[in-house]
Formats: structure tokens, sequence, C-alpha cells
């Protein structure tokens, strides 16, 4: 190569070369064009070769390891200079001395994105204040200092292209003096900028075809100028603060507006303005906002690809206008109000994501019937009845199906064994039976099918539209989100909290590409197919609550992959199969499986007739003494049974609420030897209707849920009890103490009675999460269970005000002089510590409840909903109606709660009764003190 002194371009680019450049090719003095990206050169550039190519005009290092000082100071006697690449190099940082100079290049372009600095507290290079020739600059991902970036377009007026995305841009926007008409595309993304969108935005860049301004902090409204943009392909204003409407006048004036992304502001109103000439729309992205209206207009929109309008205030029937968007891809409008039947005339033929999910849908009847190519499709957590459409095999290219938290009925339909591309399908919480179909083991269940060259083509890259999409699913016992590229790595079955019966197919085990199978809260019998060891990729497997039998496959001790094992509440029996693996599963893996033994359980297998030892008293960990417990019981028993006998004499209301009690108590089902009606319902979970169809029974169910009879303890623990011995004794699971002690209502979004959940709950009476082991401190004998006794030591402490440990206190203070025994300072330090923690549990877990998508806020609604159990019982029909009036007050309504200020609130003086009504001024107040909601 030195010896070509002729040459004028070299391009070495994408190579593995390596080391300093040659000395020797300071004798190519003709070169004008070098092009070295990605490669592994290294050194210092300012002591390269490159800088006696005085004739190079384009010098491209992009993405190697050299130095390079920021000034370019090296370059300056360069006057032929005209490009330069240096995107993904090391910076060195000079002082001002070198920064002050003047270059002899004048440049067309610039790029020095994700440039790496060597020292911190970079400015912009000083040379680009000399540069007025400019056509594009790229200075994106670099945290330069400053706020102010408007000499860059000042100074260039012939500029066609800047990029300043994520460079810690501050403060407000600001407009050039003069309009800058070349100017096609800007990016100010992922800044910190603030204030509201210059209005004159329209006129100051009336060329602009790309405008990128999303992840900032703009407020107000959207500037009816941009409808000046004529040129305007794509336009994104996403997760920023702006209210308001979209613009009339940015609906007729875009002309060639093809790309709309609003997503993750506080917009209002309706999706499009009533009249518009988007007809050249073909993505539409206004998810997590406040829309409340879809115009007959939008079927104007014939050419769209992408409408996502979820999570906003959409109500109402679906809207026939989608229909006759024929060419529509992508549909996500899940997180809404929609109520009624899908109707059949949706079923675009190029259909490839359908996200329904969490509205009040109820019927499908021939939607999606042409959707060949649809390839994930969720309705789940809906109102869908009846037997499951049989339409379903002409889905072939179906990969994702989710239609669980429905009310489906009947068997799993065969034909789901028709597609052969399905990867994930979750039919959990409905009420389907029959048994599991054996043709589910034909299917591959590898990985997802989603291919690239279906998601609109030209229209964006594939990771940049998919990203954001998201499939919730719960595996190894905990509620995930899998999104983007992952779910082409996952493949699931969940089948759990329905109706099924029979043996489990040895079929299933063929499935050796599954991550996750859950057939759980059944009723599974026979055993458990040894044909699981085959099952080499799985790794959450969930049996419990059926009534399998028989041993556990010693087989299943070499799967490697398996992280969650779950065969708790069946009748299984012999040894634990013991592997690197099983022996990282606990006890509650194996709960309510008498006959089971071997590490972890209590039982040893050598006396396999020998009953279970109850396990000795914990050292080291007891709450307190259990022989001053259960003398303290007996006495506090007996005086609160004194107390409610009293009370029923005394006060006529109570008396009538007991009698209430008894009558409302729903009739107990046909029980068998070991199950109480509840447990019966947690394998066949009950059909709650929705709130509005039976008044009466929803209330009942609210009141029971909510703690308002907890005065009657033993009702209490019989009705969330879900365990009987052979003995005839009531025993809680962990789960069931956790859902008996949180007073809640359901969320105000909640579709059903007691839709919403407590920490890791995702359907009402069932958990996904481990409860926390600190409840199981009430645990007094170690049996994994909660008895009647343990129960009421649990909720008697709950009663305790903290005022009570002080006279605790004044027990230990034997000399009256204000000091306690050492023994009482730490009786009474450790006592009022597990006391507070246990407040702070219950108050995360009641949070929790009506956080159910888990944003760490709650509304001011559901705050109020909160303070319901604490009421009146005999005003809770008027507290409820007032809490119904909350979505009408704007000064309410969008106010949120944070756990902290929940929780500095249930720490106010409690009250007895809350009396809650309006001022003249529209106030909420309670007792003369105003509530409050923030």
């Amino acid at each position: 190569l030195c010896r070509l002194k002729t040459l004028q371009v070299l391009d070495l680019s994408d190579n593995e070369l390596e080391g300093n450049l040659p000395q020797c090719w300071a004798n190519l003095t003709s070169l004008k064009s070098i092009i070295l990206h990605s490669n592994q050169f290294v050194g210092d550039i300012a002591l390269s070769p490159l800088v006696n190519m005085t004739s190079l005009q384009v010098l491209e290092l992009s993405d190697n390891n050299f130095q390079i000082p920021l000034s370019f100071k090296s370059f300056f006697n360069h006057s032929r200079l005209k490009l330069i690449y240096c995107e993904y190099c090391d910076f060195l940082l000079e002082t001002d001395e070198f920064q002050a100079s003047v270059p002899s290049f004048q440049l067309n372009g610039i790029s020095l994105s994700d440039l790496k600095l060597i020292n911190n507290n970079a400015t912009i290079p000083k040379f680009l204040y000399h540069q007025h020739n400019l056509k594009f600059i790229d200075l994106q991902n670099i945290s330069f200092s400053g706020n102010n970036f408007l000499w860059l377009i000042e100074n260039n007026t012939e500029l066609l292209s800047l990029t300043l995305k994520n460079i810690a841009f501050t403060g407000p926007l600001q407009m050039p003096s003069n309009p800058i008409p070349n100017l096609t595309e800007l990016d100010i993304s992922s800044n910190h900028i603030s204030g509201n969108i210059p209005e004159d935005i329209g006129t100051s860049f009336p060329g602009l075809t790309t405008l990128a301004m999303s992840a900032n902090s703009f407020t107000g409204t959207i500037p009816s100028s941009f409808g000046d943009m004529a040129s305007l392909v794509h336009l994104d204003l996403s997760h920023n603060l702006l209210s308001g409407n979209i613009p009339n006048r940015l609906g007729m004036g875009c002309l060639s507006l093809e790309i709309l992304r609003l997503s993750n502001n506080n917009l209002q109103g309706s999706i499009l303005p009533a009249h518009h000439n988007l007809a050249m729309l073909r993505s539409l992205e206004l998810d997590v906002n406040k829309f409340t209206t879809i115009p007959n207009s939008l079927s104007s929109c014939s050419k769209l690809d992408v409408l996502k309008i979820n999570l906003n205030h959409l109500d109402g029937p679906f809207p026939t206008t989608i229909c006759q968007l024929k060419f529509l891809q992508h549909l996500d409008i899940s997180e809404n109000n929609i109520t009624g039947i899908l109707p059949a005339c949706f079923s675009p033929p190029d259909m490839t994501f359908a996200k329904l999910s969490k509205n009040r849908l109820q019927g499908l009847f021939h939607a999606f019937f042409n959707c060949t190519r649809l390839q994930v499709l969720d309705l789940s957590h809906n109102q869908f009845t009846g037997p499951i459409p049989k339409w379903f095999d002409s889905l072939s290219s179906l990969g994702i199906l989710l239609l669980n938290n429905n009310h489906f009925e009947g068997e799993i339909l065969s034909q789901f064994c028709e597609l052969s591309e399905l990867s994930l399908i979750n039919l959990s919480n409905n009420s389907l039976s029959g048994g599991v179909p054996p043709c589910l083991g034909n299917i591959t269940f590898g990985p997802s099918v989603i291919q690239e060259n279906n998601i609109i083509e030209g229209l964006m890259a594939y990771e940049e539209f998919f990203a954001d999409e998201f499939i919730p699913f719960v595996t190894k016992s905990v509620p995930l989100i899998y999104e983007g590229r992952t779910l082409n790595e996952f493949s699931a079955i969940d089948l759990s909290c329905n109706n099924l019966a029979g043996h489990i197919p040895p079929e299933i085990g063929r499935l050796f590409h599954l991550k996750s199978l859950n057939l759980s809260h059944n009723s599974l019998s026979g055993t458990i197919p040894i044909t699981f060891a085959n099952l080499t990729g799985i790794e959450s497997l969930d049996l419990s609550y059926n009534s399998l039998t028989g041993n556990i496959p010693s087989q299943l001790a070499n799967l490697d992959s398996l992280e969650v094992f779950n065969v708790s509440f069946n009748n299984l029996s012999g040894p634990i199969p013991q592997g690197p693996h099983f022996q990282t599963f606990d006890g509650m893996s194996y709960v309510s499986n008498q006959l089971l033994c071997g590490k972890p359980v209590s039982r040893n297998c050598t006396d396999p007739e020998s009953t279970p030892v109850t396990p000795r008293t914990r050292k080291g960990t007891e709450f307190m003494d259990m022989e001053t417990f259960y003398v303290s019981f007996a006495a506090a028993y007996i005086t609160m049974l004194l107390g409610v006998l009293a009370v029923l004499c005394i006060n006529p209301y109570w008396r009538r609420a007991w009698f209430h009690l008894v009558e409302l108590r729903p009739p107990e089902k046909q029980a068998s030897a070991t199950e109480t009606p509840h447990l019966q319902k947690l394998r066949q979970p009950m059909s709650l209707k929705n709130a509005n169809e039976n008044q009466s029974a929803t209330r009942y169910k609210r009141e029971v849920n909510s703690g308002l009879f907890s005065v009657f303890f033993l009702q209490v623990f019989e009705y969330f009890a879900s365990l009987k011995s052979l003995t005839g004794e009531i025993f809680m699971t962990p789960a069931d103490l956790m859902w008996a002690v949180v007073p809640v209502f359901p969320p105000s979004k909640a579709n059903r009675v007691r839709e919403g959940y407590l920490k890791g709950e995702s359907v009402p009476g069932e958990f996904h999460w481990a409860p926390s082991k600190f409840l199981m401190l009430f645990d007094t004998n170690n049996d994994g269970l909660i008895s009647f006794a343990e129960y009421i030591f649990f909720v008697t402490l709950l009663s305790i005000p903290e005022s009570t440990f002080s006279v605790t206190f004044k027990m230990f203070d034997l000399d009256n002089n204000g000091a306690a025994t050492v023994l009482g300072v730490f009786v009474y330090g450790q006592a009022l510590h597990k006391l507070d923690k246990l407040f702070k549990l219950i108050l995360r877990l009641e949070f929790a409840h009506y956080d159910y998508n888990s944003l760490g806020t709650i509304s001011a609604k559901d705050f109020a909903l909160s303070m319901i159990p604490s009421a009146d019982m005999k005003n809770i029909d008027k507290f409820l109606d007032r809490v119904d009036e909350i979505t009408d007050e704007p000064g309410l309504r969008d106010i949120r709660v944070t756990f902290e200020e929940f929780k500095n609130f249930a720490e106010l003086p409690q009250m007895s009764s809350l009396e809650f009504y309006k001022d003249e001024k529209g106030t909420f107040r309670s007792q003369g003190r105003q509530v409050l909601w923030d």
C-alpha cells in the first residue's frame, strides 16, 4: 500500500485489522478518502500518518480504538476535508488553548455519535463554531454540557439534518430568528427540554419531513402551527407532558404524515380531528393518554398499518370504524372499557398482532376469521362466555394465544392442535372442563415465529417497532412481562384454574422446547407422567392443587433447567427425588402431600409406616414465649367472647347484623372428606358474575371481603379456610391468611366482584407469589398451616393499639422511675418492632391490591375505597355511592396517591366511623377534618 502514491480511495472497513497505522502511509499524498470503520486499530491519531494526508476529503474512523483529540487540531491544515465520521470512538479532552484555534476546513457533514470520552465534562468542540457549510450534524448520545445549540442551526443555513438525541440538552426550546426552510430532519428526543413547544415551530421549520421530540418534559398543548409542515412524514411527541386535544390544523395541514406518535402524554378528546386530510397515515400511536372518542373519520385513513390506542379512557361498543381499515396489521386497544361483541366485520386479512385485553368484551362470533397471518392474539381479561369458537384452527400462523381470565366453558378444542406455529397458549382462569388434549404433544412449542418481514415493511425497523410490545405471563410463580425479542425465546402452556379432570397425557412429555407448564388448580388425577423427564427445556412446572397420586418420577431430578417446581396440595406419596435442582426447592413445593418423604419434608423415608413427627418448637425465632402466650390467650379469648356476647345483647344493630350474616351465608356444596367448600372453589373456580348483574350478591361478597364482619372471627375463619383434616378441624393456608386479614374492596377498574390482587395475586383467591415469611411466624407449630387458635392470635395482635405497649413497659418499670429492666426493654422493643413490622406489611399488601398495574401509585377513587372498611356499616351504601362520584370530580379523578402518603394517612388517629360530606366548596370532609386526597 505504501507504494501506491497515486491512490485516491482506501477502504479497509469491516475487517479485524488491529494495531497502529503503518507510518509509511504518509507517502499516500494523493489519498482523498480513507475508510477504516469497524476494525481494531489503536493509537493516538495525532501521531498517526493521517495528519500528513492533507488531500483528504473523507475521514471515516468509526468503531475503532483510536484516541482522538476532541478539538481535531491535528487536521486543522486539511483544507479540503469535507466529511468526518468518528462514531463509537475514544476522544481525549484538551485545554482551551487548543479549542480556541480556527481550522482551515469547512465541513459538509460530521458525525460524532456515541463517542466515548476518556475525560468527563466535555463541551461541544469549539471548531464547530467556525463551520458554516454543514449539511448534516449527528451528535447523539453524548453528554455535552450546555443548554443552547441554536447557533448550530443559525450558523449553517443550508443544514438538512440535525441529530441532538440524548445529549443532556436542558432548558426551554428556542427557535431561530429566521425560518430554516432547508432543514428536513430534526431529532432532539431523550433530553431534558422543558416548557411549552414554541407556537411558531411550524413556521420556523416548514420543510421538515422528520421531527422527533419524544422523551422530554414538554408541557402545554400541541401547537397548531404543526399544520404548516406540509412535507412532514414522521412526527414523534411521545413521552412528554402534553395536554389538550390534537389540533384540527395539524390534521388538515400535514398532508404527507405517515407516522404520528403521541404516546404517554395527557392528551384527551378524540383520537383524530373530526375532519382531516391524513389519508397517508400508516402508524397512529396514541397509547397511555386520556382519549375518549374514536371518530368516524378514522376510516379515511385507509392505509393505516398500526393503531395503538391502549390505556386510554375509551368506552362503549367496539368501534366498527376499525372494520374499514383493510390494511391494518397491528392493533392494540387493550386496557380501556370497550364493551359488547366483537363484530364479524373485524377480520383484516393482513393482521399480525391483535391485543384487546382488559376490556369488557363479551362475544367473538366470526371476528378474526380471515386473519390467516395473525401471529399474536391477546383477548385475556375480558368477559367472553360460552365455548371457545372452533374457527381458531383457521389462524394457521398463530404463535401466541392468550384467552385467560374470561368465562369460557366447555372442553379445550382439539383444533388448537392444528396450530403448528403455536409457542405460547394461556387458557387459565376460565371454566373449561374435560381433559387435557393429548394432541397438544404434537405441537413443537418451539421459539416464536414472529417474523420481522411481516411487520410494516419500510415503515420502521423491526426492533424499534416491536421493542415496546409485551405479553404478560405468570411463570416461575411470578407474573412476568415478556417483550420484544424475548418473546421469540419463550414457550409455555398455562391451563391453570379451570375444571379440567382426568389424567395428564404422557404425550405432553414430547414438548422438550417448553419453558413453562402450569396445570395447577384443576381436578386432574392419576400419576405424574414419567415422560415429563423429557422436558429438557422446562424452567417452571406447576401441578399444585390437583388430585394426583403415586410417586414423583425420580427421573425429574435430571431436569437441569428446572427452577420452579410445585406439586403441593395433591395426594402424592413416596420419596422426593434428590438432585442438584430439587435440593433448591423448599417445603412449600410439597405442602399437603402427607405421604411424601425425604428432604425437605419432615417425614423419614426409612420408616414409611410411621406418622409424621410434630416439628419441635423453633428456637431463636419465637415471636414470644409460648407458655406465656397460651395463658394470656385463654384470658384474652374469654374476655373477647364475653364482650361479643355483651354487644349482641345490648346493641340491637349488631344483633341484626349477626342474623343478616347467618341468613346470607351461601349454602355449602357437597364436600369431600378433606375439603371445605372454599377449597372446592379453588379447585373449581366459581364464575363470578359481573358486578352489575347481581347487586345483592355483589354487596354481600364486598362486605365479607372487606372484613366488615371481622367481629365474628369464626365465621370469617370458616369462610377463608380451605382445608379440613380427617378429624374435622379447619385450617387456613398462608394464602388464605393473607387474603382474610387485608381489608380491601375491588379496585376501581375491576370488572368482577373480587378482581385485582394482593401482591402476587393475579386472580381472586389465588396467589402466584409465596406469602410473606413474616406471616408464618404465627404458625406456632411449624406445620405450614394456620389453625383457628393461631388465627385468633394474629387478629388479636392486629387489634392492639400501640398505646397498650406503654402499659406493658410500665410492668417492667419495677421502681417507677421511668426506666425498665434490661429484660423489659428487650421484650418491649422486640414486641413493638414485630407489631410495627406486621402493620406495615398489612398496609403494603393493601396498597398493592389497589395498585394492580404496579405503577407505584393508586387513584383517588381507590384511596377512598381503602377507607370504606373503616366506616360504619350502616352507611356503607352511601359511602360507596359517594366514592363513585369521584370519577366526575375534575379536581380528584386524576390525583395519584403514593404508598408513603397512603401509609401516613393510615397512621393518623384511628376513627371508629367516617362520615363523609361535601362542604359549600365541594370539598370532601370527614368529621370536621379535611380528607387529604393528595
